[in-house]
C-alpha cells in the first residue's frame, strides 16, 4: 500500500469513527426563564440508550442527568427551574419520575396500571397534566404533584389524546386526539371551566407536538400533511384567532417537536435532515434555520 493510499485511508476511517461517535437530539424543551434547555440524547457514550442532558440554552456546558439502562426522556420542566418530571421505560414498563438537577436525587411520580406520562406542569406548582395510556388507550388527566388523580379530562374510548399542554393563562389545554385506527388526527382546545373542547386543526395525517405561543395567541405543532409519506413531517403555525396556518419548514426529512423560547422570538425543533436526529433553531422573524449542537457532542 502506497503511502498516499494509506493517508486517504486513515483520513476515511477518521471520519466513519467521529460520525459513529456523534450524538442523536431529541426533544428539546427550554427551562421557564430561556437560560436552559433539558433534552435527550443518544450515543456511543450513552451505550445506545436514550438519557436526560441540560445545557446551556447556546447549546454550552451539556451534563448528563440520566444514567439507566432503558430509555429516558420526554422532560416536562418545573416552574422554577430546578427539576423536571420525565419518562423513564425499564423492563417495558414506562413510569414518570422527578429529578433534582442540582443533586440528581429522582424519585417516582406514583404506581399505575399502564403509563401515566407528564405533558405539562401549571405555573403555580400544584398541577400535573399527563395521558393516561392503559392497553393502547389514552386519555388525558389533571394530578397534582404527589401523583394523585384530580380530575379525568377526556374519556374517549375510540380515540387517544396525548400531548397535552396548558395554555399561558391555564385556562384552556391543548391536544392531539386521533382514532385508534390511525386515521387521521385533530388538534384540540378544551376549556377547562366548562369542559367542552373545540377543533382547530383538521389533519388527514398525524398532528402532534403541541407547543403555545408565550402570547397564547399561536399554537406550533407538526403534521405529516396530505400527500407526505412516513419521512415527511413539517412544522406548523396556527393562528387561533384567524384559523390560519403557515408552514415554517419544508424538507424531505421529518421534522418535529417545536418548542418556543419564553421570549417568543424562536422555535426549538428536531429534524433528520442530516441524516439522523439533531437539534434546530427557526428564528420566527427572519425564517432562519441553525443547527444547535451541544459544546462536546457527547
Amino acid at each position: 500500500m502506497n503511502k498516499h493510499k494509506a493517508i486517504a485511508i486513515s483520513f476515511l476511517l477518521a471520519i466513519v469513527t467521529a460520525c459513529s461517535s456523534e450524538s442523536s437530539e431529541h426533544r428539546p424543551v427550554y427551562s421557564p426563564d430561556g437560560a436552559k434547555i433539558v433534552y435527550m440524547s443518544m450515543s456511543d457514550a450513552t451505550g445506545g440508550d436514550w438519557e436526560l442532558y441540560v445545557m446551556n440554552a447556546d447549546g454550552s456546558n451539556p451534563v448528563r442527568l440520566t444514567d439507566h439502562e432503558g430509555w429516558d426522556g420526554y422532560a416536562v420542566w418545573a416552574p422554577d427551574g430546578k427539576s423536571v418530571i420525565f419518562d423513564r421505560e425499564d423492563s417495558g414498563k414506562k413510569e414518570s419520575w422527578f429529578l433534582d438537577i442540582a443533586s440528581g436525587k429522582i424519585r417516582a411520580l406514583g404506581t399505575y396500571d399502564g403509563w401515566m406520562a407528564i405533558n405539562d406542569w401549571s405555573d403555580d406548582g400544584s398541577t400535573l397534566l399527563a395521558f393516561h395510556e392503559v392497553d393502547g388507550q389514552r386519555d388525558l388527566y389533571l394530578l397534582n404533584t404527589r401523583g394523585k388523580v384530580l380530575r379525568r379530562l377526556t374519556d374517549t374510548p375510540q380515540s387517544n389524546e396525548h400531548d397535552a399542554h396548558f395554555s399561558p393563562d391555564e385556562t384552556t389545554v391543548a391536544y392531539s386526539s386521533g382514532p385508534k385506527d390511525g386515521s387521521g388526527t385533530t388538534l384540540e382546545i378544551i376549556n377547562l371551566d366548562s369542559g367542552e373542547s373545540s377543533v382547530v386543526v383538521n389533519s388527514s395525517g398525524r398532528a402532534y407536538g403541541v407547543a403555545w405561543s408565550p402570547s397564547g395567541t399561536q399554537i406550533a405543532y407538526t403534521d405529516n400533511p396530505p400527500g407526505g409519506d412516513d419521512d415527511d413531517a413539517n412544522v406548523f403555525l396556527l393562528d387561533i384567532a384567524t384559523g390560519q396556518t403557515r408552514q415554517l419548514t419544508e424538507n424531505e426529512a421529518w421534522d418535529h417537536m417545536p418548542e418556543f423560547h419564553p421570549d417568543g422570538k424562536t422555535l426549538l425543533f428536531t429534524s433528520y435532515r442530516s441524516g439522523s436526529e439533531h437539534m434546530y433553531q427557526y428564528d420566527l422573524e427572519s425564517g432562519d434555520i441553525t443547527r444547535l449542537k451541544p459544546a462536546d457532542n457527547n
